[in-house]
């Protein structure tokens, strides 16, 4: 779950993430893909995000719907939702017709992971520079009730690197099936793209720490399973490709994957399917291949390559090579010929199979403009959307 976001400074310290990017230039990531890596693009102006003059109103009753919202509220689509800091007037233009409006959760947190359910379990991860390295805070609160909402400490996590790199942190936090482990990672501005991942227990806050070099995507693949698409894994070997590791008695590693290109791209795990993407020579691809395939892999230590056994995905539509997967739905980000966010299109898996890959649905432009730039499953179809100052959650 890899994606365009924002970061903060830590201190002399930029959070962000850094590796070798997917044009074969050091990038600094904020948490996405490369932007050479477009996919899908719009041509059309980027400033022009399509507000209607009428989209609302910031506090007071909207004089069309008849709608009373609190002074740090507004009306969007006849509900009153907190605008935590952020101007809401062009979010009913930005969101797809068909989505309702459900709630915002106003948080600064710099990385979100969801845990579908009802409520959502959303997670939240923050950092801070520290004497040695830096400090990784992971906390959680359910999507509901309150829009400023009280979040529940899970534990911290010290990185330690030297004080003459940068640290960036990764774009990803991803929750286990059964929400008892999160998973983010973070690298380092060296000539390797040092890092690491961390597994943290999210009952008690006690950590697995992994080398991972240049740490692109991760994700879970079982409650006790997880993948990291990278350079490289604690134990499994280095180069380019997709690692995994398992908990239990022993907690063994394995290089699972390689065929992905030059450099690194996402990775998602469907019902029955693993996703796994990759720059390559000609641009990003996505590859899908089995989940009983990765298994093999595992268990025997023999790693599957991708571009010889995996099935291309949506070649036609030119998916770039980082990619989300939200309500059984691949959502990527479209972007302007200048490589400026112009909003988020999923592509709705309507059938997998091991043989002839995935087939997709019509696409559909989930968001317009560079309003909300990342979306996490909510469970029930419902979703949430990062925006500058929290998350609205839609339906």
């Amino acid at each position: 779950m890899n994606v365009i976001r924002s970061y903060a400074p830590i201190g002399a310290l930029m959070v962000a993430f850094a590796l070798v990017g997917c044009d074969g230039e050091t990038e600094m990531m904020d948490g996405g893909p490369d932007l050479t890596d477009a996919g899908p693009t719009d041509a059309g102006d980027p400033a022009d995000t399509g507000v209607e003059e009428d989209a609302g109103v910031d506090g007071g009753v909207d004089e069309d719907s008849g709608v009373g919202c609190g002074a740090d509220e507004a009306e969007v689509r006849g509900v009153c939702v907190a605008t935590c800091g952020a101007d809401t007037s062009g979010w009913d233009a930005a969101l797809d017709e068909s989505l309702a409006v459900v709630a915002t959760f106003c948080s600064d947190a710099a990385r979100f992971g969801a845990h579908a359910g009802d409520p959502a379990q959303v997670f939240t991860l923050r950092s801070a520079p520290v004497d040695g390295g830096t400090r990784f805070d992971l906390a959680t609160f359910a999507a509901m009730g309150a829009s400023e909402p009280t979040e529940s400490p899970i534990g911290s996590v010290m990185a330690t690197h030297a004080g003459d790199v940068m640290a960036f942190l990764g774009g990803y936090l991803a929750v286990s099936p059964d929400a008892s482990r999160a998973l983010f990672g973070y690298t380092v501005s060296d000539s390797a793209f040092s890092g690491q991942v961390f597994s943290v227990v999210t009952m008690d806050g006690a950590h697995t720490d992994f080398a991972a070099d240049g740490n692109f995507d991760a994700t879970w693949m079982s409650d006790d399973t997880l993948l990291v698409n990278g350079m490289g894994f604690d134990g499994a070997g280095s180069g380019q490709g997709l690692y995994a590791a398992r908990f239990g008695s022993e907690t063994t590693t394995a290089r699972v994957g390689t065929g992905l290109g030059n450099f690194s791209g996402g990775v998602a795990v469907g019902p029955d399917y693993v996703l796994a993407g990759g720059f390559f020579d000609d641009g990003g691809r996505v590859y899908v291949v089995a989940t009983s395939a990765i298994e093999a892999a595992l268990t025997t230590g023999a790693p599957i390559d991708f571009e010889a056994v995996g099935v291309r995905v949506g070649e036609a539509e030119m998916l770039p090579s980082s990619f989300d997967l939200v309500n059984d739905m691949i959502v990527v980000q479209v972007l302007t010929p200048s490589f400026d966010l112009d909003g988020l299109r999923a592509y709705p898996v309507d059938a997998f199979d091991a043989t002839t890959g995935i087939t997709l649905g019509a696409p559909l432009d989930l968001t317009s403009g560079n309003l909300f730039d990342v979306a996490h499953d909510a469970g029930g179809g419902r979703m949430l959307l990062e925006f500058a100052d929290g998350l609205l959650l839609v339906e």
